[in-house]
Order: structure tokens, then sequence, then C-alpha cells
């Protein structure tokens, strides 16, 4: 009796002084997602890390209690470990009572270990986690922790959270899940290696079929329900890099932008920030079809094409391409500085000529070369054209004419005009 109450007083002090830490960064980063105008798609995301955080009232009863069959049957009865569970665990490795058995580490375990600890496999750090296990359960409501938990598990596919999870697998919020779609998540979140949908779909639906056997048995779904389940449609898993095509001159062009505003490296690569630019999702496209229909077909080495498509009067850059594929060429040739605009610009020219009332039928000298106020410019293959008017000078982009309008305008306004 006496060593009893001893036992349990030291474990009773040993708890009092486990202290929680901080969740580490792993378990925390989530990735800045970046949208088109509009907030509704998806560009990219401005890091590696696919997480995205959901509260447990947007994640469906029939998602929560597919987990807890798969991982935690017991997860609303017991206060943080399982001596059953352990058990249990013990019994089926010996005796190897099947591939499907629950281990012996519950939900609140495996929380302690993914958020707080390290992976190693040793009695330390399992002694480490039952005892923040049971600090846990002292501290934070179930709900929290469940919540907690399906917000930091890994699904593979680059996925941690069961929102990305949802998203890389059924290409829909999580909220959308169906019931048999979130018993396959449940299913995968055991062994993500293993269990992955391209090498082993065999062995997912053996899992996926253990998920439901567990929901029935426990009530939580009805025999119709049960029996009805028909193993969904995966997605195919997303291919090619995720900054190839135009995708990473757009997000780099984020990135700096959010550098500018005064935005933090870290927030930007954790802070999980939601970025609505103002690239618009069909601009963009008509911009890179252009780009493919009226490019150079030329393959002449050093040639580069970039395009910029600018709302006028706010400045907003609706449309990019800044090369080829970021993949192979990160220089964004609608961006660089030591590429000049050349006759792009004289359409800000021409605005800014109108706007300050200067005729279309005015006289403009268009001989080549010319030199004003010190510089000295040509026109294409040198040509001259005497004394044109403004009208003449657009339609042939006429450049010494254009820059001696764009003198008497003035520079200024031009460059008013351009934003």
């Amino acid at each position: 009796m006496l060593t009893t109450t001893a036992a349990v007083v030291a474990f009773s002090v040993v708890l009092a002084r486990t202290e929680v830490p901080t969740p580490n960064d792993l378990a925390t980063t989530e990735a800045t997602v970046v949208y088109y105008a509009g907030g509704k798609h998806e560009i990219g995301r401005l890091s590696d890390a696919n997480r995205r955080a959901s509260d447990l009232e947007q994640i469906p009863l029939h998602v929560q209690e597919a987990v807890l069959a798969a991982e935690d049957r017991g997860f609303y009865d017991h206060g943080g470990i399982s001596p059953i569970s352990i058990a249990r665990a013990a019994v089926n490795n010996v005796f190897d009572s099947g591939p499907w058995m629950q281990g012996g580490s519950t939900i609140t375990q495996q929380y302690a270990k993914n958020a707080f600890l390290t992976q190693e496999r040793t009695w330390k750090r399992k002694i480490k986690e039952a005892l923040l296990a049971f600090k846990l359960e002292t501290l934070v409501s179930k709900e929290q922790i469940l919540e907690d938990y399906l917000n930091i598990a890994f699904f593979g596919r680059d996925a941690y959270g069961i929102e990305a999870a949802a998203m890389a697998y059924f290409n829909k919020p999580i909220q959308n899940v169906t019931l048999s779609e979130g018993a396959v998540l449940a299913a995968i979140m055991n062994n993500p290696g293993r269990l992955n949908p391209e090498e082993n779909m065999s062995t997912l639906r053996g899992r996926w079929q253990y998920v439901l056997d567990g929901m029935l048995g426990q009530g939580w779904i009805t025999e119709t329900e049960y029996y009805s389940a028909q193993f969904p449609e995966i997605a195919q898993r997303q291919a090619g890099n995720r900054l190839g095509g135009q995708t990473g001159h757009l997000l780099n062009a984020v990135h700096q932008e959010l550098l500018a505003l005064g935005v933090d490296e870290t927030q930007i690569q954790r802070g999980g920030l939601t970025v609505v630019s103002t690239f618009n999702r069909k601009a963009q496209r008509s911009g890179e079809r252009a780009v493919r229909k009226f490019g150079p077909e030329s393959k002449t080495k050093g040639v580069r094409i970039g395009l910029a498509s600018v709302r006028p009067g706010s400045g907003e850059v609706v449309a990019m391409y800044g090369g080829k594929d970021f993949i192979d060429d990160q220089i964004n040739n609608a961006t660089r500085q030591f590429a000049q605009a050349g006759s792009t610009f004289k359409p800000f020219a021409l605005a800014a000529a109108l706007e300050s009332e200067v005729p279309l039928k005015s006289y403009w000298q268009g001989d080549s070369p010319a030199k004003i106020k010190g510089y000295e410019l040509t026109n294409y293959n040198d040509e001259s054209y005497g004394e044109i008017t403004l009208l003449e000078a657009t339609r042939e982009s006429v450049n010494t004419a254009y820059v001696a309008m764009e003198d008497a305008v003035g520079v200024d306004r031009v460059a008013d005009a351009a934003v």
C-alpha cells in the first residue's frame, strides 16, 4: 500500500514539473498562398510547406470519426494514454493479429510527439511523450487536441494537415469531403509512404475497409451507410515543379512586392499569409497565348520575350510573361531593370500628348539620326521621315519624332500616363 502511494506521489510530482513546450517550427509552419485577383483561383505558394489549418467545426463529423476509428477509438474516454491500447498493441506484436490493429499510442501521444518532440525511437522519448500527453489532457480540451492533431499530421503528397490533404487527394476543401473520402484520408495518415495510392492501392483499400469497420462497430455510421460506401476516385498527383512555366515569375514578383511593403521574410515563408494579387487569370492566359502565337519563332541565342499588361489609372499589373519557363531561367524579362521599354512605351507617350491637347495632326521632326538634349538617337534602319504628323509618327513608330514630342510634353506627364 505504501509502495503504491509513493509511486502515485512520485508520478504526480513529475507530472506537475512537466512543462508543455512551444510547438516546434515544423509543426506550425504554414505556406503563404497567392491567388489571382478575386481570391478564388490559386497561383501557388511561396514556400515548399503545404500546410493549411482548419477549425474543428470546419471538419465534418464523419471525417473526425473516421480518424478516431483509424487511430484512437477510445479518444474521448482516456486521459492521454490508454493502458488497454498499450496492452493490446503488445499482444498483437507477439501474436501478429493482423495488419490493421491499432497501435499503443493515443492521438494525444501522437500529437505530443509530432508537435513537441523528435521522431527518435527511444524509451526516453516515449516517457516524455506519455508525460506530455497526460499534461496536455489537464490543460487543453479534447476538441482542441483533435483539431491541432489534424492540422499537423502528415498525409503524404507534401500535405500537412487534413485541409491540405483533402486538396491533394480529392481537389476539394475538407468541409466537402464525403464519408468514403474521409475514410481514405484517415487510412492514409497511418503510414503515408506505405499507403500511397500510386504504389499500394490494394493495401490502401484494405486500410480503408478497416476504418469503415471501426466506424460501424462504434455506432458512428449505420449499416446502410456502411454497405453503400464505395471506394472513391482519388485525384492524380500533381506532376511537375510548382514553379514551372510562368508560375515562378508571378510568385517571385509577388514575393518581391511583399518585401518592398515591409513584410518580414520569415512571415512570408512560414506565416500562412493569404495574398490576393492583381494578376487576372483570364488576362494571364490570354497573354501567354499571345506570346505563343505571335512571338518570334527564331531560336537565336539571346532573344528574350517579356510581357506586362498594366491597367491604366491604377497601374495594376494584370498579366505578366517573364520568359519561357522559370525553371530554366529565373530572369524576368518583363521586370528586369536593364531592359528598355522601347516602342512599347509610345502608347503612354501618345496618351500624355492627347491629355495635353497636342493634336494628332501636329508636325514633328522625324529625321534620323537626331540629337535631342545631348542624346543621339536613330529610327529603325536609320530611316528619315522629315516633318511628319503625330498620327504618321505613331503609325510608322518613328523614334525621333516621338522623343521630340515627349520632350515637349514633359517626361513626368508621360510617366504619369503609364501609371
